[in-house]
């Protein structure tokens, strides 16, 4: 029962909507973003983990010398010579790479993407000890200090369902069955409203819906089959809203995606089915009423650059694995879960990379379905991690440097070497 629940949601930090979200909501043509959103004011606060860097200024003030200041202050005949203007540069977005490591379980990094220099984020990975069929579960934001821009992730939902009578005597609507929530399976819109909104959006005011689709097709191409006999066809949907929280008002598009596995179960009462599904990859672009899609590339962009850590996965994948094994319906303790991490093997096994290797071809291959609809992001090759990284489009000057930063610059003189020992390298544009 665990490895069939597993196999319909066992990433559960963030691989298909990530994608998902990037294109099927906010469809603004291709324009460099203006500086007013890309970049916003320099942060003067922090989190813990990461000191948020401030955002290059578009031209660097002139500067006059000390001695300058002496001659001019002093009467002389001599006309004062003004200091030169610096040439503009135009817009220059600065973009860092965020490390979410996983502290309560492994202590490794669990994934990693990019987010303007100067915003904020908070989160992480955490542990489910009474669901051993998804221990795992991802929430985190990140978000400009200065601004409304937003994107947050919520943690997948599990559930359960049957039709056995005696089960759901035992068990009734709200209870747990083996750390899944005991629920009817609903449709990706109606989950939205049902269970997201209403649980991660409890205080908002004057919430009304805008639109809502059904966006099944995107993670379903035509010609695709069920991964099995026992797995329903992946649903997904969006729903756009507005409420006022604080006092302001606020556009917010949510994604999620509806994944059901059901089973026969034998007993004395005849064969039953078991279904175990869940709400999965709940993810959340929001900013001030308004602007939301004004920042479609800059949301496309941090969504896309979300990378799993395959040492971590396969960590994950091999816990559930041992819970399987050895029978155990939950964990006990973080000791005792720091135990079972202990006994895995850092070697990635190839069943585990195939795995892994399954869920990042359904990511490919959802982001070139959305590529054919919005064109708000283009596809750079990265010398440093020799590999292909997507940046907002509009850009004709953008470079990385071994910190996983990156710089994209509107005007195609710009060197954020010049100044500086940060060491940068252009980036080309990947070939097709």
């Amino acid at each position: 029962m665990f490895r069939a629940q597993f196999t319909c949601s066992a990433l559960s930090v963030v691989l298909v909507l990530l994608v998902l979200v990037t294109a099927a909501g906010c469809s603004k043509k291709d324009q460099p973003l203006s500086p007013s959103s890309a970049i916003p004011p320099v942060s003067k606060s922090s989190l813990a983990a990461s000191t948020a860097a401030a955002a290059v200024p578009l031209s660097k003030p002139a500067t006059v010398a000390p001695s300058s200041l002496s001659a001019a202050s002093a009467p002389s005949s001599s006309p004062v010579i003004p200091a030169p203007t610096p040439t503009p540069v135009g817009a220059v977005l600065k973009l860092k790479t965020i490390s979410f490591v996983d502290k309560e379980g492994t202590g490794t990094e669990a994934f990693k993407l990019l987010i303007p220099s100067d915003w904020q984020y908070e989160g992480g990975v955490k542990w489910v000890l009474d669901n051993a069929g998804m221990p795992a579960v991802s929430q985190f934001r990140v978000w400009n200090p200065k601004g409304t821009q937003e994107f947050r992730v919520f943690p997948n939902q599990a559930f359960f369902w049957t039709n056995n009578q005696l089960t759901s005597s035992l068990f009734p609507v709200g209870s747990k069955y083996y750390g899944n929530e005991v629920l009817a399976p609903l449709k990706p819109l109606q989950a939205l409203k049902d269970i997201v909104i209403a649980r991660f959006l409890p205080n908002v005011q004057g919430l009304k819906v805008i639109s809502e689709q059904d966006i099944s097709n995107l993670v379903n191409p035509p010609g695709t089959a069920a991964p099995s006999a026992l797995q329903a066809p992946v649903q997904a949907g969006k729903i756009r809203i507005e409420y006022v929280e604080n006092g302001k008002s606020f556009e917010d598009e949510i994604y999620c995606v509806v994944e059901a596995t059901s089973f026969p179960v034998q007993s004395m009462f005849g064969t039953t089915t078991n279904t175990l599904w869940g709400v999965n990859y709940i993810s959340s672009f929001r900013a001030e009423k308004g602007k939301l899609d004004a920042n479609t590339k800059l949301f496309q962009t941090i969504s896309r650059s979300v990378q799993i850590n395959p040492q971590w996965f396969n960590t994950y994948v091999q816990v559930i694995e041992y819970l399987i094994k050895m029978n155990i319906q939950q964990i006990k303790s973080v000791g005792e879960l720091g135990s079972i991490i202990a006994q895995t093997g850092s070697q990635i096994r190839q069943e585990n990379l195939d795995l892994y290797n399954q869920r990042e071809a359904v990511n490919d291959q959802i982001s070139n379905q959305f590529s054919q609809v919005i064109r708000g992001v283009d596809s750079y090759y990265n010398p440093l991690e020799e590999n292909n990284v997507e940046l907002p489009s509009g850009y004709d000057n953008v470079w990385v440097n071994n910190l996983g930063e990156y710089v994209l610059a509107e005007n195609s003189s710009y060197n954020p070497n010049i100044g500086g020992n940060q060491n940068f390298q252009k980036l080309e544009l990947a070939k097709k």
